[in-house]
């Protein structure tokens, strides 16, 4: 060994040689959920996750926070492109998503609040207004989404038994009607006015949504992973696939290498491999059959919000087709979104800032939610998610192994749990 380079200790070594019946890569909510699954069904199983980086699994807990399904606009759009019995699949994986992170965790450790939700539309021809759909055929086609939304709460999941789809997995009932009806915003100099921003146009209630703590979220799962004798791995990052086992490097905070001098690259030895890597996956060169696109997501907080302020953002708020959300917390406005504004400089996994969609932010805090200009902007960060072209999950064998689960499209919170669940019961259901 040459002076300067550095090998991993006897112990080291050891702990990485054992060969594993399935290693997880990427320790996201998803990821983290496939490998419980897995554990849930066979104990016996050896599981090991992977994730490069100690702090942050990219989007896990770097997002607002949103338990939810979707605003009316972005629903309406994703009917349109992807047909009525696709969306009425989708909205079942999320509700079950939801269902099973609040089954295995618990509200208190993950600090939910049972909220509304809202979908806050701007005036025609606003610069925070969709031209499609049209805030008419949103209105008007409230009633054929709640109809979408009472089939999906009766949708079977896979890979459950008839005996056991309304078991305590799916505990709470979807509440339907699930969208309420069109509210305006009262316009004129009276005490009733609204105290909305001048481009503010009105509002459509939800019935359910939850707010958490990313943060508690992701360390409550990894508790739940470790208690069941999983094995988390921090500070490793993929390589590549080599026959029957993973190449891997020893990698730093935020995916840096703390190692150049490293003596060599470790194997880890697998028959079984689950990517869940989800805006990452372009990195990991493996056959995708649709590729998945990162798409930075920013996010900012203000200083603390005057009372009356706090009390009338009380719920989860949605704008634009769900390119724009926020909510409250600890006094404060969590505001994110924008990405529609530059699509093309948002498709990055780089937490950067980009400054255009910064200033959109702060003026839609003004223009429409009628907040103060001089408002203080406490602190900003960004994540990075996972779109697919479809605009659905894949869930996909990659043969010889080897499963794909990725491309949540900006709803990982919701749709990560139950992805993470079917693929793991596609992978054990090959490997028997």
């Amino acid at each position: 060994m040459q002076s300067g380079q550095i090998e991993l200790s006897y112990w080291e070594k050891s702990a990485l040689s054992e060969a594993w019946d399935f290693v997880v890569v990427g320790a996201g909510v998803t990821g983290l959920h496939a490998a419980i699954e897995i554990k849930r069904r066979n104990s016996r199983m050896k599981v090991m996750v992977l994730e490069a980086r100690s702090l942050g699994a990219v989007a896990s807990t770097r997002n607002a926070g949103f338990l939810c399904l979707g605003s009316p606009s972005e629903l309406l759009a994703d009917y349109e492109n992807l047909g009525e019995d696709s969306l009425v699949d989708l909205l079942a994986a999320k509700w079950a998503g939801i269902q099973r992170t609040l089954y295995l965790l618990g509200g208190n450790a993950i600090g939910l609040r049972n909220v509304r939700g809202y979908e806050v539309m701007a005036m025609e021809k606003s610069p925070y207004s969709h031209a499609v759909p049209s805030h008419e055929a949103v209105i008007t086609g409230l009633p054929s989404l709640n109809t979408v939304l009472e089939s999906a709460a009766a949708r079977a999941l896979p890979f459950t038994p008839k005996r056991r789809q309304k078991s305590t997995m799916r505990h709470k009932p979807l509440p339907t009607p699930y969208f309420g009806e069109w509210q305006p915003f009262t316009r004129g100099n009276t005490a009733h006015s609204s105290p909305w921003g001048p481009e503010a146009m009105g509002q459509i209630p939800m019935a359910w949504e939850g707010q958490v703590n990313p943060f508690l979220l992701r360390e409550s799962l990894l508790r739940y992973a470790r208690n069941l004798g999983i094995r988390i791995q921090e500070g490793l990052e993929f390589v590549q696939r080599d026959g029957q086992s993973l190449v891997v490097k020893p990698v730093g905070p935020f995916g840096h290498d703390v190692l150049p001098k490293f003596i060599n690259l470790l194997n880890i030895k697998s028959k079984n491999v689950i990517y869940a890597t989800n805006a990452l996956t372009k990195n990991l060169q493996i056959d995708q059959r649709d590729s998945v696109v990162p798409q930075r997501g920013q996010m900012w907080a203000t200083t603390p919000l005057k009372a009356v302020d706090i009390a009338r953002l009380n719920g989860n708020y949605h704008a634009d087709r769900g390119y724009l959300y926020y909510r409250t917390h600890a006094g404060r406005l969590l505001l994110g979104g924008g990405r529609n504004q530059d699509f093309a400089l948002e498709q990055t996994t780089e937490w950067s800032e980009n400054q255009s969609i910064s200033e959109y932010l702060k003026a839609y805090s003004v223009d429409v939610l009628g907040l103060a200009p001089d408002l203080e902007w406490e602190s900003r960060w960004s994540g990075t998610m996972g779109f697919t072209q479809s605009g659905l999950p894949h869930c996909l064998n990659l043969q010889n192994g080897d499963w794909l689960v990725a491309g949540m499209n900006g709803m990982g919170m919701a749709l990560g749990p139950e992805m993470g669940r079917r693929v793991a019961c596609m992978a054990l259901q090959a490997r028997a």
